[in-house]
């Protein structure tokens, strides 16, 4: 599935797909995420009241299990849009310089 914007960008995404789950280089299994987002971001959707931590746990293991750097947890069931971004590793803001770039050299 592909979308077009009126501002030229677009996005693929495979929804349900089977994603592999691997340990210390070995296949251990494999799971489906909600959405996969132009082979680099899981799209975790929920319709709940609210998000909560666990939640939030929940789409970190994936992107851990997966090796998956950033994720998404949408959430429809609450009076407004509630979104979170996540990211396998934990980036302090303080290792970043003012252009995005990390200080230490290593992207």
């Amino acid at each position: 599935m592909i979308w077009d914007a009126p501002l030229g960008w677009h996005a693929a995404a495979v929804v349900r797909p089977r994603i592999t789950i691997r340990y210390e280089g070995e296949t251990i299994g494999d799971f489906s995420a909600d959405f996969f987002v132009d082979g680099g971001v899981i799209a975790e959707v929920k319709a709940v009241r609210a998000i909560n931590s666990e939640h939030e746990k929940q789409l970190v293991h994936y992107l851990s299990a997966t090796g998956i750097d950033i994720g998404l947890l949408l959430n429809f069931g609450s009076p407004r849009l509630e979104f979170r971004r996540k990211a396998r590793l934990y980036l302090p803001h303080s290792g970043r310089s003012g252009n995005g770039k990390r200080q230490d050299g290593q992207d």
